[in-house]
Order: C-alpha cells, then structure tokens, then sequence
C-alpha cells in the first residue's frame, strides 16, 4: 500500500518546524556514522545505489538513509513519478540493503534539515551531496544569514562532496581556501567517483538512459499509480502530477 508514505509526506508538511520522518530501515540508526543522501529520486537510479555505496566505503558509514525533501531548492516543478512512488521502490531498494533506510524531510535547506535529521539518527551525520550542491550550499543567496546558517550546518554535519561531470579535486580546494569559507574546510571531505558513474549522473539529468533508469528495469511503474491502488489506499487521483 502507498498510504503509509503518503501519511509520512503529510506528517513532515503539516510540522511548522523541521521535522523528519523515516519510512524505511529503523527508526533511528543508534550509534556511528550515518550518510544523508538527499535527492529528488525521479526515479530512483543505479547512480543514486553507487553513489551511496561509494560514499559508505570511503567514509566508513554505518548507514545511508535516502532523503526526499518535500521542499527542493531550485528545482523546477517535474513530471513523472508520484513522490509515493518514489518512496515505494526507495524503500524496495532499502529492504535488499541493511545499511540502507529511507526519509522524508520538509526543508530544502541543509542548515535547517541537519538538526531534524541529528534528532532523529544521531550526532554523527555525513551529507552525500554532488559538487554543485557545495557550490549552491557556500552561495550567500540562499541565505539571511550565510555564516549563522553554515555554523549551524557544520556544527551538526560534515559534507561528502562526490566529483561530478567536470569538477574535480582542484576546484573543491579553491573554493574552500577563500577567507569566507576556509573556517568551514575541514568539514568538506573529496569522494572521486569512477568515470562510469559521472557519466551515469550526467544520464540522468537529460534523456532517460537504460542503464540508470532502475525504475524501469526492476521495478517498471507508470507515471502513477493505478487506479485502482489509488481506491484502495486512499490516495488523491491526481497523485502524479505532484512534484
């Protein structure tokens, strides 16, 4: 049934403060290190499992929770997979992976979703982000207040900052030896991805690819449920037109 995770989405949007709600793998991950990959998962890719897994073994994480945020800071309004969806085959995938869970959050913002996600996994936290999210994460026009918001940010999370399409090590250096961002460097840690998997991300964010679409080899859906499902769970019919 997709109810439990559109009661999950319900829950985070209805919270007036930031607020996480796990969907797959235990509630809370206990002691050790535990990796956040946020992403809009649409859907879920073998890029996303590779990523996750690249970052675990570099990094030494006990667990990667998948994060879908109900808030997706410049990104525009997509098609295809229901957010339901998209929970379903994350937790799928999660149910096959013991190191693996699954969340929603409702903020777009790291500063904001680090605090919620310390409450709910533990102190140790460890964000799996793309070379242009760091870029978007140190820019001051995300921000009121750019240097309280990373303060509170790194004081409850370091980032993984995974090579893609063009950038590299070089880069990642020179952004964070600028006098406004060097106090935060040494929570900014390089993860080199193969060839192979910065090909795969750059696959999906254009036309569809056999070898990323996970979605479509293992767990073929329509852009929705049927409607069927929708009757018996409740759900509004209308559920793949949301972001």
């Amino acid at each position: 049934s997709l109810f439990p995770f559109r009661e999950a989405l319900e829950s985070v949007e209805d919270s007036p403060s930031p607020k996480v709600v796990p969907v797959a793998g235990p509630d809370r991950a206990g002691r050790g290190r535990v990796g956040i990959l946020p992403g809009s998962f649409n859907p879920p890719t073998v890029a996303h499992l590779e990523l996750a897994a690249a970052a675990r073994r570099r990094f030494r994480l006990d667990r990667v929770v998948f994060s879908l945020s109900s808030v997706i800071v410049d990104k525009e309004r997509v098609q295809g997979l229901c957010r339901e969806d998209r929970l379903l085959l994350l937790s799928l995938l999660a149910e096959e992976r013991a190191w693996a869970g699954v969340a929603v959050v409702n903020r777009g913002l790291y500063y904001e979703q680090a605090p919620a996600f310390g409450a709910c996994f533990g102190a140790d936290l460890w964000f799996i982000v793309g070379m242009d999210k760091v870029v978007q994460i140190f820019d001051p026009r995300y921000y009121d207040h750019r240097d309280r918001a990373l303060g509170a940010l790194f004081a409850c999370a370091r980032l993984i900052a995974a090579n893609r399409d063009s950038w590299g090590g070089e880069e990642l250096r020179a952004l964070l030896e600028r006098p406004d961002n060097a106090p935060y460097r040494d929570r900014v840690h390089p993860l080199a991805l193969p060839s192979r998997l910065r090909t795969s991300h750059r696959a999906e964010s254009g036309a569809p690819s056999k070898k990323v679409r996970l979605a479509r080899t293992r767990f073929p859906l329509r852009s929705g449920p049927s409607s069927r499902t929708r009757q018996r769970s409740g759900l509004p019919m209308n559920c793949a037109q949301r972001p």
